[in-house]
């Protein structure tokens, strides 16, 4: 019987990326355990029948506490107990980095983050993200050098500067999946006069007015969606905030709104590298969704897809916003509907993805 433990170590069970490799994996093992935080969410989720979960409670508060040590502690042992032929992990344990991908016969990390300074965040200063970087990167480099097969969210052309993935695809066995969108919606011309900012976190509002406010004098109102409304105070007029909603509502919303926002100035959290060189969820999602997408320059994969296809309005590093960009970009909203519509597939996971995948999973595990 063939049986793998996947860990998602403090990640939620019901992340959108998380679910689909596991839908996936269900087809090539007879048994999977997947360990994940539980952090009294209430969000529901569906697991195929050969899935077992395991969820770990852990309040968030307790990331910095010796909590932690025990949380990992306790992952460690469900690996020693479900994984010792094969492990899928999806995060790594800070104080016990290396120890569950020395216990397993084959090992596949999925990473998200390449640059390790980001691991630590926040980034207080240029020179606190240098020390974080020294000390993380040797982590890093071992983490990549002793697992079979790496799954990447980020392309090889990403990061030239960086001496970790200068060599990254020559020296390990990696496949490389974007956070696709799991829906695909045809784009409509009937939308709401909302420009939308889909996040988690609370973001900084006060450094978000230079993008809001242009179009709010414009005429637009502002969206928050899957914030957790109680982290602000009070919020600005302009801003309605909702909550979270199951995945498919949320890409019902982003369709209806006339642009989606993929600033992410979340306080003490910038500089950080990698929320420049990422691309995130909500980049892929709002393209399913059909809803051009609003991006800084300085945000250098993402602006060079949304040039490259012209799927929405690309904003200077000075982050100026006219209203002469405004007028424009409105002049030429139903191109961007239009090459959304041409290039739809290429944001939106799909069976030919899926194939892919699935044969990079058998080669590496030798099913």
């Amino acid at each position: 019987m063939r049986r793998l433990f996947v860990m998602g170590a403090t990640k939620p069970g019901y992340f959108k990326r998380h679910l689909r490799a596991i839908h996936v994996l269900a087809d090539l093992f007879d048994e999977i355990y997947y360990q994940y935080a539980d952090y009294n969410d209430n969000i529901p989720f569906d697991l195929p029948e050969n899935v077992i979960p395991l969820p770990l409670k852990i309040n968030r508060k307790d990331f910095k506490s010796a909590k932690r040590i025990a949380f990992e502690k306790e992952i460690i042992n469900m690996v020693r107990e479900y994984g010792q032929d094969y492990l899928y992990a999806f995060n790594f344990l800070r104080f016990f980095p290396f120890k569950p991908f020395t216990i397993p016969n084959k090992v596949i990390f999925e990473t998200a983050e390449y640059y390790p300074a980001g691991v630590l965040y926040p980034i207080e200063s240029y020179v606190v993200g240098k020390l974080k970087e020294w000390f993380l990167m040797p982590i890093h480099m071992r983490m990549l050098e002793i697992v079979d097969g790496i799954v990447a969210t980020v392309p090889r052309d990403v990061f030239p500067w960086n001496k970790v993935v200068s060599h990254f695809y020559e020296r390990f066995n990696v496949f490389y999946i974007p956070n696709f969108s799991s829906l695909r919606i045809k784009p409509i011309k009937e939308r709401d006069q909302v420009i939308c900012f889909g996040a988690t976190r609370k973001i900084d509002i006060k450094k978000m007015e230079s993008v809001f406010l242009p179009f709010v004098r414009a005429g637009y109102r502002v969206k928050l969606i899957g914030h957790d409304c109680g982290m602000y105070d009070k919020l600005p007029s302009y801003i309605t905030c909702v909550g979270y909603v199951p995945y498919s509502d949320y890409v019902k919303l982003l369709s209806r709104c006339a642009f989606s926002v993929m600033e992410q100035n979340y306080p003490g959290y910038f500089p950080n590298l990698n929320m420049i060189w990422t691309i995130p969820h909500k980049f892929f999602d709002s393209l399913g969704a059909g809803t051009p997408v609003i991006v800084s320059e300085k945000y250098v994969p993402m602006s060079t897809l949304v040039r490259k296809y012209d799927v929405g309005i690309v904003l200077p590093q000075s982050g100026e916003i006219t209203e002469g960009l405004i007028e424009d970009s409105l002049g030429r909203y139903d191109i961007y509907l239009g090459n959304i519509e041409k290039n739809q597939g290429k944001f939106v996971w799909n069976k030919e993805k899926e194939k892919r995948y699935k044969y990079f999973l058998i080669r590496v595990y030798k099913l």
